[in-house]
């Protein structure tokens, strides 16, 4: 039995920690302390696989830079181009060939590391130019997508990981009850998404349909962060229902407006009593008013259609949209589906909170709302929270945190049913 295990055991209940053992052994990899292919020394250790985190969607060009050495490698994990530190290298897709600073290569996928191991800058081309420099902790896997283009995926151990998603997720003025509750659920969310996604490219993406993540921050919030990640390094929440135990896809948005809503809209995978909703908040409102209530916003029938159409192609074949209506309401009143109606009486269903994406998340701050149509405007009002509205609310956590509640308190609040435990 591995030392991880060993660990695993002396904690839990034998299976418990039978279950933990199973579910975290396809995440655990063996790795040489000396990164070289061919070096001579045989010390290993056990420990989780990176998050892979994709960073970069279908990127044309982009730039890598480090102060160490820059070394990049083949998917055989041959080392076919070296920098020396500091030199700007240039990656390129053209006609779906590779080109590093200029000279083309037939490969597919390659990966890049700092060594010895320090940050390393991309920055990416953008229609309006280019991004500003990012230090990523970790190495990176590039590979051509179907779009002939390149994907970046940025490997990087899971508390670093955690650690910059609490920098970027929480708000810097948080107590730190509060950081310590939302690096527990950064974790289990990626966790999570690690053991059902394996078999995929990546994990989780940098962005709000994951977890925000922007590499390294080293200012106050990036400490903060970083402490709450190593005070409850590996604690992960779990959901044991006495036939299979399973971490919990750990959702949070800013603010629930007052009352939590079902994951099951999402599928069966999450229909779960700590993910049922429900849960009474009168804590979020101490959020900013445009977190905990909003509205109204307008927008004509003609702007909807081609925002929501842009997303989803096949909704025009509606024509037109003549009308909307809510026609599926949660337990506690919360808008699920909307309809949309176009020419000759067809029409479509979609989530709202999938909707609401489609026009503007900043503007459409949530799925709880009042909709109003009125000749050609449809007017959205009395809306209430800021996100989704699933599982752990930010706001809600920070006012607790006031309050003195731990965070081990707080997220078994906003989960109702489940437990905290040390998965390594």
């Amino acid at each position: 039995m591995s030392k991880t295990y060993r660990v695993i055991a002396s904690i839990f209940s034998s299976r418990t920690a039978a279950w933990l053992g199973c579910a975290l052994a396809s995440l655990v990899i063996i790795h040489s302390t000396a990164h070289a292919k061919n070096s001579s020394s045989s010390n290993t250790k056990t420990a989780l696989r990176g998050v892979r985190v994709l960073v970069g969607r279908n990127v044309e060009a982009f730039n890598f830079r480090s102060a160490n050495t820059l070394t990049f490698e083949n998917i055989d994990g041959e080392i076919f181009h070296q920098t020396t530190p500091n030199q700007r290298v240039r990656i390129r897709v053209m006609n779906g060939e590779i080109k590093i600073n200029g000279v083309a290569d037939s490969m597919v996928a390659f990966i890049v590391r700092s060594l010895p191991d320090a940050p390393i800058k991309l920055s990416m081309r953008r229609k309006r130019g280019w991004s500003e420099a990012i230090s990523y902790p970790g190495s990176f896997r590039c590979f051509i997508s179907n779009a002939k283009k390149i994907h970046i995926v940025n490997q990087v151990e899971v508390e670093t990981y955690v650690a910059g998603v609490v920098a970027r997720e929480i708000w810097p003025t948080f107590a730190p009850q509060a950081y310590r509750a939302q690096a527990i659920a950064s974790r289990s969310f990626a966790l999570c998404q690690m053991q059902h996604r394996q078999s995929k490219e990546w994990d989780v993406t940098d962005g709000q349909s994951s977890q925000v993540y922007a590499g390294l921050r080293e200012d106050r919030t990036g400490r903060l962060a970083t402490q709450a990640a190593k005070y409850t390094e590996g604690i992960v929440c779990i959901y044991d229902d006495g036939t299979a135990p399973q971490i919990v896809r750990t959702y949070y948005s800013a603010a629930c407006g007052g009352m939590t809503q079902s994951a099951a809209i999402f599928g069966p995978a999450d229909d779960i009593p700590p993910l049922a909703g429900g849960v009474s908040c009168d804590y979020c409102k101490i959020a900013p008013r445009n977190n905990y209530r909003w509205g109204p916003v307008r927008y004509t029938k003609q702007v909807i259609f081609r925002l929501v159409a842009a997303r989803n192609p096949s909704l025009r074949s509606l024509g037109k949209l003549r009308n909307l209506s809510i026609i599926k309401r949660s337990a506690q009143g919360r808008p699920v589906t909307i309809r949309l109606y176009g020419d000759d009486d067809q029409h479509e269903n979609m989530l709202v909170e999938q909707f609401r994406l489609c026009l503007d998340g900043s503007k459409l701050r949530s799925s709880d709302f009042r909709m109003r149509v009125v000749g050609d405007a449809v007017i959205f009002e009395n809306g209430r929270g800021y996100g989704h509205g699933l599982g752990l609310c930010q706001w809600g956590m920070e006012g607790q945190a006031r309050e003195g509640k731990s965070a081990a308190e707080i997220l078994r609040y906003y989960f109702p049913g489940s437990l905290l435990q040390r998965a390594y």
